[in-house]
């Protein structure tokens, strides 16, 4: 899967649970312990995220797709997420994403509490 087998929390966030995730392009799903499920796939033109929160996993995530193709854009359901200038940014930020160059090509994005679909655009 692509989905890393791992959750760990952030230790900024003082014990609120936040979900890491990492993943490489693919297709698959995955249930953490807590309920939260986790679905990725991945074709010609998008990598699709989706997270459905469980009861400790409830505040957010970070999802880092390593080995991605440059991305154009990232939308949260119908609304465009922000593009940050460096992964740093990203952490000091609500919600957005940036892509890197780092590990043949990283795409990380942050998003809050609930339940998010995210599709990243592959750039042409």
């Amino acid at each position: 899967m692509g989905v890393q087998r791992g959750a760990r929390r952030d230790p900024a966030d003082q014990g609120r649970p936040g979900l890491y995730v990492r993943a490489v392009p693919g297709d698959d799903a995955f249930a953490v312990y807590d309920g939260t499920a986790l679905t990725q796939a991945t074709d010609d033109q998008t990598i699709t995220l989706t997270i459905t929160p469980g009861s400790v996993y409830a505040l957010g995530a970070v999802f880092e797709v390593i080995a991605a193709p440059t991305i154009s854009g990232v939308m949260d359901g119908d609304a465009p997420l922000a593009a940050v200038k460096e992964p740093a940014a990203l952490e000091l930020a609500e919600t957005g994403w940036v892509y890197s160059a780092a590990l043949g090509g990283t795409l990380h994005i942050k998003v809050g509490p609930g339940t998010h679909t995210l599709t990243a655009t592959l750039a042409p």
